[in-house]
């Protein structure tokens, strides 16, 4: 009974703490002139990388559904970790960190909420990392990719070794090979000119 009187008063102050946040950042926010706050707004959205915005809102709806379900609107630590004991019981470590980093950045932009401060939902997820092996991919050998290159018949893989090529050599990314065009290599002879349209890193 006591214990459940020292959980109820956690999370009362905490909801406390919370709210007094928002309005604290509400009240703030008034104060901004609007031609400053449509900027900040604007150097906020480039937090959050552009190709994987979607990913992104798609994990902040599945937090906000879950909260929904369970009846409460409440964002704090308590809550936090409820949510990702319940995402371990599914998730391997690798994906719950990958959750984490997710949620944090999209709380911050939506709920001006920094769930990295909660000390003990970051020690939660190092627990459960622990003694966890990640399973690793089967890779090709040097060996293997040169026997690959110089045996397997054109006529059935010389597209295969072409991506193969620019992928290991030319170090592109899946998504920059899907989206190359032919118009992006030229041949000037005694060398091979390959433009990588829209890289990742936009470089």
């Amino acid at each position: 009974f006591e214990f459940v009187n020292v959980i109820e008063t956690i999370v009362t102050i905490e909801t406390i703490q919370t709210s007094m946040r928002q309005t604290f950042t509400q009240f703030i926010m008034a104060e901004v002139p609007e031609s400053i706050q449509n900027k900040a707004n604007l150097a906020a959205d480039q937090l959050i990388p552009h190709k994987s915005k979607s990913l992104y809102n798609l994990e902040y709806s599945k937090f906000v559904k879950w909260l929904a379900n369970n009846g409460t609107g409440i964002i704090n630590e308590v809550v936090l970790l409820t949510y990702f004991q319940e995402l371990s019981e599914v998730f391997q470590p690798t994906s719950l960190w990958t959750k984490f980093s997710m949620i944090k950045k999209t709380l911050l932009l939506n709920k001006n909420v920094n769930i990295g401060n909660y000390a003990k939902l970051t020690q939660f997820l190092k627990n459960v990392s622990k003694g966890h092996v990640p399973k690793k991919s089967s890779v090709l050998t040097r060996e293997d990719i040169l026997k690959f290159l110089r045996q397997a018949p054109n006529h059935e893989y010389l597209l295969v070794k072409v991506a193969l090529i620019f992928g290991i050599y030319g170090g592109c990314r899946r998504q920059e090979l899907c989206d190359m065009l032919i118009s992006d290599v030229e041949d000037r002879g005694e060398v091979i000119v390959v433009t990588i349209p829209q890289t990742k890193t936009d470089k």
